[in-house]
């Protein structure tokens, strides 16, 4: 897996230039920009998304717990949530519990840990 410094490394400029373009946030040449984002396409570059939560303290996901992900119910409802949340840029985790009340509040205590958005 592709890391910030390797991009930085195959592309000849610093880690802060680097991630500077790839979040998108503050200055960087045209041609650096497309250098670093080409060789970030070609590494298969992927964010860190737990790196980048703990900088800017929000993880972006939501979670979703439910009895059952076989009742026509319950997916429609997931279904739609799923879409406004990534309208509003958001991710959810969508879990199960097969209506048991001990695998629900594993679950709950899941979300918990991951800082989902309450």
């Amino acid at each position: 897996m592709a890391t910030i410094a390797d991009v930085a490394i195959d592309a000849g400029v610093s880690v802060s230039t680097a991630a500077r373009v790839l979040s998108g946030q503050g200055y960087a040449a045209d041609e650096t920009r497309r250098l670093v984002l080409d060789v970030a396409k070609d590494l298969g570059y992927v964010p860190n998304q737990i790196a980048r939560s703990l900088r800017t303290r929000q993880t972006r996901m939501l979670g979703l717990l439910i009895g059952d992900v076989e009742n026509l119910f319950y997916s429609v409802i997931a279904r739609n949530v799923e879409s406004v949340a990534k309208e509003a840029g958001y991710h959810v985790v969508l879990c199960n519990s097969d209506d048991e009340p001990a695998i629900e509040r594993e679950y709950l205590k899941l979300l918990e840990g991951i800082r989902v958005t309450q």
